[in-house]
């Protein structure tokens, strides 16, 4: 799968990264990671807003792909024809500059989206200007989802529960083994929470307020370390 953020939707102050994940072998989670691209800022997901954008690709279809740069002249009849569509598109900028049409869609030629040239000549048989994907197939789920809730959020309302909820004792009632790995688990993200607040010189030192407004201590301090077991 390549994983990475929802085309065509910025988000200012943070980008999200890509990567691919073989999914066809591996039954393990993934992480979905972005990169603040601005400090002191907030940023907020609403509800239902997409947080990642992944499709299928072909597992070791680019490494049998060996790129080649090469002049354009090198394909025959391929630099006429890029010549002719400049020559035409330049004239058709100046035309539509000099000469407006009433309609909106007369303002492209659309060559690219009619899958032609300059001639008019149809280049390619399955030429598709939008892909009509199938959705996903949700049969075997025979129970609802429930949402995540944010515990922060006072206006957030609990999940109701469903008619027919599937057996979790097994999963509350977790063996030794399972209770230990997760204990190990803690262990380790209180860890590298250790080291990351080592990195930095503010980390060392309780920082001394006075005069603190209620607006400021909510969004600086509490709000910001509420997830944070140490503060």
């Amino acid at each position: 799968m390549w994983i990475g953020g929802s085309p065509n939707q910025p988000k200012d102050a943070i980008y999200p990264l890509t990567g691919v994940v073989e999914t066809d072998w591996s039954p393990f989670t993934f992480t979905m990671n972005w990169r603040f691209t601005r400090t002191n800022h907030w940023v907020h997901f609403d509800a239902g807003e997409p947080i990642c954008f992944f499709f299928p690709v072909q597992r070791a279809l680019l490494d049998g792909i060996k790129p080649v740069m090469a002049p354009i002249d090198a394909e025959p009849g391929l630099l006429d024809r890029f010549q002719d569509w400049s020559r035409g598109r330049d004239a058709f900028v100046l035309r539509m500059a000099n000469e407006p049409p009433p309609a909106p869609a007369e303002k492209w030629q659309k060559h690219y989206y009619r899958g032609v040239d300059m001639s008019e000549r149809e280049q390619i048989g399955d030429h598709r200007s939008r892909l009509r994907l199938k959705p996903f197939d949700a049969s075997a789920i025979s129970w609802p989802l429930e949402p995540v809730v944010d515990p922060l959020d006072p206006k957030a309302v609990p999940p109701a529960k469903p008619a027919n909820p599937p057996d979790r004792t097994a999963a509350q009632d977790a063996p030794p083994a399972q209770a230990l790995l997760d204990l190990r688990k803690r262990e380790w993200l209180l860890e590298t929470l250790e080291r990351q607040r080592a990195l930095s010189a503010q980390g060392a030192t309780i920082e001394r307020r006075a005069g603190l407004g209620s607006d400021e201590f909510l969004e600086r301090y509490y709000a910001a370390t509420a997830g944070d077991p140490h503060r």
